[in-house]
């Protein structure tokens, strides 16, 4: 009867041992994932950027755009290769949107601007900034 106890004993002081493995484990897994979490919600957060001015670099480091509140207008500006603002979008006061196209010496060449009302402008220029033609 002593050696039956005592294998008994024995089993299920081995059982004890796995179940005490086997939750060591389990809480260690669940504090890695509950202080993960906040690594992974920073994570994800940081595609969202936000700001009064970004400015995009090519590999260079030369500016080739610019995202930024003029006032109180958003403002977008892209730059050729030599750093001369060519693109610009922006959103008026009255959140009309307006779009200018410049020429390598910095000259508005294109404008379309939408009014508040809706009625859209179009304006071709030449190089002294006189409108050449314009729709409608």
């Amino acid at each position: 009867m002593g050696v039956d106890t005592s294998r008994d004993l024995s089993h299920r002081l081995d059982q004890l041992e796995r179940q005490a493995r086997w939750l060591r484990w389990l809480v260690i897994s669940l504090l890695v994932v509950i202080t993960g979490m906040p690594v992974l919600v920073a994570r994800a957060a940081s595609d969202k950027v936000s700001g009064s001015q970004f400015i995009l670099r090519d590999a260079s480091g030369r500016e080739r755009g610019v995202f930024w509140l003029l006032g109180e207008m958003p403002t977008f500006v892209l730059h050729d290769r030599r750093g001369k603002p060519r693109l610009q979008f922006d959103l008026l006061p009255d959140d009309s949107p307006r779009f200018f196209l410049a020429d390598a010496d910095q000259r508005i060449r294109a404008r379309l601007k939408l009014a508040a009302d809706g009625t859209p402008l179009l304006e071709m220029l030449d190089k002294g900034g006189k409108v050449i033609w314009n729709a409608p």
